[in-house]
Parts: C-alpha cells; structure tokens; sequence
C-alpha cells in the first residue's frame, strides 16, 4: 500500500465536498500550460509504468487508451490506490480543453462558478453541505483542479496530490457525491465549450475524474477505520488513571552490577535489612498519560527539554480531532510556529520527531497494555507519520518567514500603505459583495483593521502561543457579530493580492510568507467562528428572543444552562448572556436571566441556573448595574419562591441568597458591595437583598459594630466632662478636667488624625482628587460623615492650640495650682476657646448620632429627610440675607427723619428682628412717625414674611414628597455600605461559623418530603403579604434523562406560532371533509393563504402536526371566509 495523504496541504479543495477550514495555495492556468512542454518527456520516462495489472511494458498508447477506458471510464473505482498513466494525447487534450474552457468562461472565477451551478442543478441539497459562498468555492475548486491536470502527465505527483485532497474531504465524499460532481463537471465545460468539447475530451476528463473520486473513496474506506482506533485509543489513554494499580518498585539510583562485580559493604550496625532499602527505591506510579510520557521522556534522557510538553499538549488536539484534517493541519502549522524558537538547523537545539514517536509508543502501550495491538500500532505509526512530515516541511518553511515577512511590512512607506489598505477593500467587495452590509464603519475604522491584521501576521511566527489565542478571541466575537465565516478567506485573499505590486521579483519570499500566515488566520478565524456559531448565539446576535426560546427547547436539560453560559471553542470562551448584555441586545438577556431562573424539575432532579450563573460570572451584578441595570429585577425576582399552599396564615418562601452572601471560595461576597455601590434605592430594598443583608446585619456584624462605635461613645463621655459638666475651680476639678481634655486630645485627636492622613495619602498616591472651589480635596471628604470627622479633627487641633490649660501652665506653678484655667495669660483666648470647644461638642453629637443611626432604618431616614430638606432652608436663609442688605441699604439712603435708627447696620438689626418675629414694640413705634419708611417695612414683610417663608413651607413639602418614597432604600443602602466596609474585617474563624449556623449546603423542601435545590433561607411570610396563584417551579413527567430537553409548555409558545397551527389544522379538516377537489376549488390547495411562514402544502408541519395542537376537529370554513391582514 502506498504511503497515505499528507496533512501539510498546498493543493486546493477540487472533488467532493470541501472541508470547511482548509487552506489552499493559489493555482493556476499557466501551471497547466507550463507543464505541456514536460508532458512528453514525463510520459516518456514513465512509460510503462502503468498501473500493476497491466504490467510495466506496455507499448503502444493504444493499449493504454484501452485500459485506461476498461477501467475508470465506467464509472468510479475505489479498490487500490494506484498510479494512473494516461496517454500522451490525452493529456494534451486535457491541458488544452482545460485552457479552452477557462477562456471560454471569461476567467477562472466564473468557470469554476459554472461549475458550481452545475452541479447545485444536480443536487440542490448539496448547497447546505458548504459552509463557504460560492465565491469561495470557485476559487478553491479551480486551484486545486488546475493543480491537478498540471500534473496529469506524472503519475506520482498526480497521486500524491489526490491522496492530500482526499484527506481533506474524508468526512464529506461519498460515491454519490463524486459521481454528481464528475457529472456536473463535464457538463460544466460541455455547455462552455460546445462542439470543442470533443469525444476524446469528454472521456479524457471523466478518466482522470474518476481516478481522483476514486482515491477519495479509497482514503475514507482504508483510512477511517485507522482513524477511529486513534480516536478511540485516546480517549482511553486519557482515562488511564495508575490509582487502580498497585505500586510497582522500579530500580533507581543504583547502576546494574556487572557480572562478577563485588557488592559493595554493608553497614552491619544498620542490619541487614537495610541493603535492600539501598539498592531499590519505591516510586510512584505516573498517575496520568502525561505523567507517563513524561516519565518515559526523562528516562529516554529529554528530562530538560520542553518541546516535548509542548508536542504533547497539541498532539492532544490532533488526536481528538483525527477526523478533520484541516483541524490537524491547522494544529501543525501552530506547532511549527512553536517549535520554530527551538528548531535551528544547524545549532546546538534540535527537534527529533523520531525520539517523539518512540516516547509515544512506548506510553501508550504502557497506559493500554491489554487493549494494545498490531492494529494501534500501525494506526499511530502511520497517523505520527503524517504529523511528522507535516511538521517537518513546515519547520523548513517557518524558519525564513519571520525576518522576510517583517521587512516586507516595515520597509513600506505611509503613501504605499494608505493605498494598500484602500485597495484591499476594494478587491474584497469585488469578491464578496455581501460583506458591505456587515462593514458599517468608517475608512479610517477600516485601516485600523488592515494595520491590526498586518501585525497579526508578522508576530504570529514570534509570539506564536500568544496570537494564536488572541485571534481565536476575536473570532468568537466575531460570530456574536453574526458575521458569517465566508468572509475570513476572501479577505485574506485580497490582502495578499493588493500586497502583490510592492513586493519586488527577488522577494517573493515575503509575499510567500504573507500568504502562508494569512492563509493560517483565516483557517482559525473559520474554525472558531463555525464551532461558535451555536444557535442561542445566532439568536443573540439578532436580539430574537423567540428565535432564542426555540433555540433553548432543544437543548438537553443536562446542559440548557451551559447554552447561554458558555460557548467555547479550544481555550477561549464567550458568554452568550455577557454578549447581549455587552451590545444591548436587553430583550435576550432578559430571556436568559429568566431562563436560568426558573426552577424545573422531573422525578429525578431539580435544575436550577442560579448558581452556575454566579460561578460563572461572579461579576454579574456588577456587570447589570453599570451596562443594564433593569435586568436586576428578574435576576432578584428569580431568587425567591413561595408556596402556593397556605396553612394557618402563613406561607413557605425560600430566598436563594446564597451567592449574595458568599462566594465560590466561601468569602463574603461582593454582590451586595456592588449593589451598596449601584446606589438604587429601590434595589436594595428588593426582599432578596433585604434577608442576605438582614441575615449577615443582625447574626454577624452588628455585634462587632457595637463594639466599634463604644469607642466614639466613650471619646464623647469624655469630651462632655471635661467641657460642659464640670465648671468649678477646685483643685480636685481642675485635675478631673484636665485628665478629660488630656484623654481627648490623645485619644480622641491623635487616631483621627492618624485615619485622615491615611486616607489622604491613599486617595493622593492613588490620583483620586476633586477639584472644588478651595482647590484639590481627597475624594474620601465627599462623604459626608468623613467631611463632619475632618471639621472636628480642625477644631480639636485649634481646641488644643488654644488650650487654657496649657497657657496657665507657668501661672498655675508659681500660684500652686498648676492645672488651673483661670490666668491672666489665658484671657485673650478664652472666649475662642469656649466658642470652638462647643463647636466640638456639637460635631462629636453629630457624628455619635450618625454612626448609631444605623441600627435603626427610620432614624438614618429622618436624618436623610432632613439632609434633604436642609439645601431648601440654605436657599431660604440665603434669600432672607439678600433681601434684608437691600432694603437695609433701601431705607438707608432715604432721606427719614428716624434718628435713633440711621446706619445700614441699624437697619439691618431691625429687618432681621422683623423676620425673626422677635423686633421690641419701641421700633414699630418709631418706624410708624415716618410714612416711607413704614412703605417699605411693609414690603419688606409682605417679601419676607408672606412670600419666602411660605414658600420655604412649600418646598420643603415637595421635597420630602419626592424623597419619601425611597428614604427607606437610602437609609438601607447606608447599611449596606458600611456591612461592605466592615466585611474584610470580620475574622475568617467567625465568617465560618456564621456560615455553619445558615446550612446553605442543605436542600430545602418546597413541600413536606419534596426537598429542592440547595442555596437558600426557608421562612415563614404572612399569607397576605404575597399573593402567589401558580407555583413557580416547572414540573414535567417523562424522561429523566439529562440528554433529553424539556417538554416545552404551551403558555411559552408564540401567539402566532399557536395561531398558525391552528389554521394549519383548520386545513386539514377542510381536506378530510371536502376531498382535495373542492380544497383545490376554495383555493386551499398549494400554498395555504393562512400560513403565517412561506413554507410549502408539503411542508412537514402539514403532515404532521404539533402535538400542542387541538385535537378537536374545527368546523369547515365557508368560502366566504374572509381572512384578517396579520
């Protein structure tokens, strides 16, 4: 048997079907030409050199044209895999006829769309075998045929080269396939060509045809078998776990002794026992196939060399996808880019493919030593045959394409780039018109990509590992951009063809290595985006939420979650609910929220997303709250469940709150900090929300809040006695008040400002400042409690600078009472002092009453309501200043005959008494002896007194009725805040035992004996607090299987999906009752004129229909039904 099809294609896609993801080399016509020359001397040489029944010595081209017809002109054989010699003439005539039809056609585009067509006429159903256009097609069917019939005249190449394209349609080619594209083929070019299309010619191709379709079919039928022993052999070699084994003693660290070499001496103090001890080392068994390979590795003298892991981990690959070869080609041509910074041909590191394949063989039948066979041996022989030769004509190809290909990009001008990258799009609309409507974007945008997979091409043979990965990301969001994978190639393709006329005749190298690493993108950027392209993310793409139901009822129950969870292909993932979240497509992810919300159950299990929606975004409030803050509704609604059943009043609800209390790890979640920084006072006042921060306020953190806010009640206690409880002058008070200011100012000044500065210096190395009117301020100041401490740490440090105490201190020595406050020298500042130390005393309540606050909602949501009230009396207050300086001033410049109140700071005295309400009768009397004078108090007090005041009533009503309604969720929200503050703090011995007491692991019965998921509070609510009609948890009868989907309710299907079924069968009982001649005659034969979808009378939907469907016959319509315009 001759050596089988190589991985490491350069030929193009040509018999059968195309596998999608291949990489193909441009061919072309003047190959075929250029090779007419060699024909003769080629055939000459390989004259007789027939195919082995004919024997080696055959004569005439007689003899050949006779065999050559007994044998594949009848159609196609796939019994050996031979080498095919045709006639002299009949190769010239395929060549020529080939040319003939290419011109004929106008170009090779529109020949090999001919083709196409043609053969789409034979079996339309063939179309949706193909994951590419027919653009694509016609390119890649040309290059590969034209590539063939260049080498029609050598047998070995031409068999070489059907053997690789065979291995890329192993999956695809069947007997039928071949034979309709041998048949549209010729059929292509008969239509082309007409009369020129000849006899000789006709049997000419279908020869050659033949002979090719016939190597496919041979590959597949030989090779598959060979295929599915590697396929099956890897899985059970990854299963291979030594555990089962017992633990074998291996001889280590002691050499073999040499036939009559002296043992050596044995410590006889140690006993005897301990010899063997010396001589033989108990090791343990490698535990997994990598553990044995490597081991096999490092005895084989590879320990120190990474290639081999490297290997390995894409071997991996190759091996689980045996079946697709583009998918191995691909895997090589990475692997080569790795092993490339390993691989010097002539240096000190080197590459054995051989040592790689003894390693592997030998792990192998060490892992499977009962399953292990002539057969495996053979099928891994020949499979790490292929790789290696891949590998290896990559490996001389990738070590001169770097330096090339990065000075070809770098030695271009700006000039010739910005024509590059317009020319690129240009030839891509010529080839794929359709991409205009998926390209939305500006030029600029446009260059930006051009520049971006220019890069992508030159340091993918440098960071290989690393672009791989990147590109294999933008792929999948690439198929959340529902851009279909048709595109990658031409656009490749036209990226190297606008790069051909600034590369020069002595660099086709760069340009070799620019198609080479293009032609890899592309590969993976297909491959990605057809593995991704999942139907829930074709839903999501399109922002259908219906599209995205259907797509979910299929889905099996095992793993409907994982469907909108995550789609991944090799190591990069994309998460289908992320994705809508991310574009705005709102109206799926609210589907999917609520999908995986909802509780289904069977006899077997219950399924519930909630917790694989928090493992596998843990970020997701997060993520709502900034990009979708309307989705937390049904993502808090879903996690709650109450009874339908009520007894004595009282109603069953489970909060699932698990995930809002902990994470995966068992720490204290940041859900509720991200909620406490979302800031929505309706949110946080969500029931769910409210028993997670309930449960963790009340059984964990109050306690230790208590403990903490001690502390500022003993700093006040203290503060009250030494500034307004004790006021003697007894030598014994002036100690007691003192040791208070002393404990003040040490205790109290020293840890503030010891947190301010903190804090100062956190937020200033960090650049988090706001600028304000008085300049830059730490952000940390906006809050108003950290603003009221930074007063009070100003007025305790001007309280202690002013300190009588301290100014008596020589006074009180020379007098005998060195602590007293009564001294000469303390007298110009004992009035400051009484002033700022009330100052303090006040701030100190303040803050005393709002760390305290938080123990009670309706306290904090009076002092909100107040906080919010206060800007309207500011406003008012400043509006009383502005109109009692002007009308001070008014009055002032009149010429009044009021002696006793002349001066703008009399007047001002008086109008502010007046709108006090506190002016003395004296002053009214006085203000009546002058007539304007008394004008303009009276308008002052209509001003003042009837209009602002009132209307400071009026706006401090509209102002609690605005903030009323969430005073409540702010109170709560400051809660929060301070529970999210406070939760690092709290020592992980205590947050474990919190967690003990909640026994979150445990199910939890919806009823008595049918215990639910895990995760959640059972409590007992009021009946009448939550009405709750339908059970909330979806429960099916049936299989139990997780491979099996759910049956889907009827409630959940499309109004005019339900109406269309009902018209549907509205049909069929019209046909059952009136035969097909009067159906025919009311017009209700063909297409129905009630079907809401373009689909046919032979639709399967009419044949069979769904089983929601009425079983109730409906009544005959009349002709003169008339039907309503959807």
């Amino acid at each position: 048997m001759s050596d089988p099809g190589r991985f490491c294609v350069s030929g193009s896609s040509s018999i059968g079907l195309t596998s999608e993801g291949s990489t193909e080399q441009e061919g072309s016509a003047d190959a075929v030409a250029s090779s007419k020359n060699s024909a003769a001397s080629s055939s000459s040489s390989d004259e007789g050199n027939v195919v082995e029944e004919v024997g080696e010595n055959v004569a005439s081209q007689e003899s050949l044209v006779r065999h050559c017809m007994e044998k594949f002109e009848s159609g196609v054989k796939d019994t050996t895999l031979d080498k095919l010699q045709l006639p002299e003439d009949w190769i010239e005539e395929i060549k020529e006829t080939w040319l003939a039809f290419v011109e004929r056609s106008g170009s090779r585009q529109a020949a090999g769309e001919a083709v196409w067509d043609a053969v789409m006429e034979l079996s339309p159903h063939l179309q949706k075998s193909f994951r590419f256009s027919r653009h694509v097609f016609a390119v890649r069917f040309m290059n590969g045929t034209s590539s063939l019939i260049a080498d029609a005249g050598n047998p070995e190449a031409l068999k070489d080269k059907a053997e690789k394209l065979a291995f890329q349609h192993m999956n695809a080619v069947s007997l039928d396939n071949v034979e309709t594209f041998v048949t549209g083929i010729t059929t292509a070019m008969d239509g082309e060509l007409g009369h020129r299309f000849s006899e000789v010619s006709f049997q000419s191709f279908r020869v050659l045809f033949n002979y090719i379709g016939g190597i496919f079919l041979f590959v597949k039928r030989e090779y598959g078998e060979r295929v599915r022993r590697i396929l099956r052999s890897w899985q059970d070699a990854n299963k291979y776990s030594a555990e089962q084994r017992e633990p074998s003693e291996v001889l280590g660290d002691v050499p073999a002794q040499a036939p009559g070499q002296k043992e050596p001496d044995v410590d006889l103090r140690t006993g005897g026992d301990n010899k063997a001890a010396q001589r033989k080392k108990v090791i343990e068994t490698p535990q997994t196939f990598r553990d044995m390979f490597m081991f096999n590795a490092s005895v084989m003298g590879y320990a120190d060399t990474d290639w081999m892991s490297c290997t390995l981990d894409y071997l991996g690959a190759m091996a689980n996808n045996a079946d697709k070869p583009y998918r191995i080609q691909e895997e090589c041509h990475v692997l080569a880019l790795i092993l490339n910074r390993h691989y010097v041909p002539k240096g000190r590191k080197t590459v054995s493919l051989v040592s790689f394949k003894t390693v592997l063989l030998a792990s192998l039948r060490s892992v499977m030593p009962q399953d292990w066979d002539m057969d495996l041996e053979e099928a891994w022989t020949w499979f790490w045959g292929q790789i290696a030769r891949t590998l290896s004509g990559c490996l001389a190809k990738v070590s001169r394409y770097r330096r090339s290909l990065q000075q070809l990009i770098t030695n271009l001008s700006e000039d010739d780039l910005s024509t590059f990258r317009g020319s690129i799009f240009d030839k891509f609309f010529e080839t794929s018109p359709g991409a205009r409507n998926h390209l939305k974007v500006s030029a600029t945008r446009l260059w930006y990509v051009v520049d971006n997979i220019l890069l992508l091409a030159m340091e993918i043979y440098s960071e290989p590992s690393v672009k791989v990965q990147e590109v294999s990301a933008v792929g999948l969001r690439h198929v959340g951009m529902s851009i279909p994978s048709q595109f990658f190639a031409p656009l490749a393709d036209a990226l190297v063809e606008s790069m051909k006329p600034y590369v020069d005749a002595g660099r086709q190298l760069a340009l070799e290595s620019l198609r080479w690493s293009m032609e890899l993108l592309a590969q993976i950027m297909t491959r990605v985006n057809v593995e991704g392209s999942t139907l829930v993310m074709k839903a999501v793409s399109q922002n259908d939420p219906l599209a995205l139901r259907r797509a979910l009822a299929i889905a099996p129950r095992g793993q409907r979650v994982q469907e909108v969870l995550t789609v991944t292909v090799g190591s990069q993932s994309i998460s289908p609910l992320y994705w809508s979240i991310e574009t705005g497509h709102l109206a799926c992810a609210r589907t999917i929220i609520q999908d995986l919300m909802t509780i289904r159950g069977d006899r077997s299990t219950y399924y519930f997303g909630c917790d694989d929606l928090f493992h596998r975004h843990p970020d997701v409030i997060s993520k709502m709250s900034a990009l979708a803050p309307e989705l937390l509704w049904p993502l808090l609604d879903g996690l709650i469940w109450r009874s339908r059943i009520v007894k004595g009043e009282l109603r069953r609800a489970i909060y699932y709150v698990k995930n809002l209390i902990q994470d995966s790890s068992g720490n204290f979640s940041e859900n509720i900090a991200f909620l406490a920084e979302h800031g929505d006072p309706q949110v946080i006042v969500h029931p769910a929300v409210m028993k997670a921060v309930d449960v963790i306020w009340y059984r964990l953190a109050m306690f230790r809040f208590v403990l903490q806010r001690l502390y500022s009640i003993f700093t006040l206690c203290v503060l009250l006695t030494g500034q307004s409880l004790l006021h003697g002058s007894t030598s014994r008070e002036n100690i007691i008040v003192a040791a208070c200011r002393g404990l003040t100012y040490v205790f109290g000044l020293g840890p503030l400002l010891c947190q301010h500065v903190l804090h100062f210096l956190r937020d200033a190395m960090a650049r988090r400042m706001v600028r304000t009117i008085i300049g830059p301020i730490p952000r940390y100041l906006l809050s108003p409690e950290w603003f009221s401490s930074a007063v009070l740490l100003f007025v305790l440090i001007a309280m202690l600078s002013l300190e009588p105490v301290i100014w008596c201190l020589y006074y009180g020595s020379s007098q005998g009472d060195l602590l007293t406050r009564s001294c000469p020298q303390s007298d110009p500042v004992r009035d400051w002092y009484s002033a700022i130390s009330a100052l303090a005393v006040m701030l100190h309540w303040c803050l005393v009453l709002l760390d305290l606050s938080i123990f009670s909602t309706r306290v904090l949501a009076f002092l909100l309501a107040c906080s919010y009230v206060a800007s309207q009396v500011a406003l008012t207050i400043a509006a009383a200043f502005f109109f009692v300086f002007s009308f001070a001033t008014a009055i002032n410049a009149m010429d009044h005959t009021l002696v006793e109140l002349d001066g703008v700071q009399s007047w001002v005295l008086v109008l502010s008494q007046i709108t006090l309400g506190t002016v003395p009768s004296d002053v009214w009397q006085s203000i009546h002896a002058d007539a304007s004078v008394q004008i303009m108090v009276g308008v002052f007090c209509i001003i003042m007194v009837t209009f602002v005041l009132n209307l400071l009533v009026a706006q401090m009503v509209a102002s609690y009725g605005q903030c009323f309604t969430d005073l409540q969720g702010f109170a709560r929200l400051n809660r929060t805040s301070h529970l999210a503050e406070m939760a690092d703090r709290i020592p992980r011995r205590r947050w474990s035992a919190f967690l003990e007491t909640l026994h979150l692991e445990e199910p939890l019965e919806f009823s008595e004996g049918d215990r639910g998921p895990a995760g959640g509070l059972q409590v007992l609510e009021p009946a009448k607090a939550h009405l709750v009609i339908q059970d909330s948890v979806q429960r099916f009868s049936g299989s139990t299987s997780p491979d099996t989907p759910w049956p889907e309710p009827k409630e959940h299907k499309d109004g005019f999906e339900r109406l269309e079924q009902m018209l549907l069968k509205l049909r069929q009982t019209e046909r059952r009752k009136g035969g097909h001649s009067s159906s025919g005659a009311s017009g209700l034969s063909g297409r129905s004129p009630f079907s809401l979808s373009p689909e046919s009378e032979n639709s399967p939907r009419d044949a069979e229909p769904h089983p929601d469907s009425p079983t109730r016959s409906l009544p005959s319509p009349s002709r003169s039904l008339r039907v309503p315009d959807l």
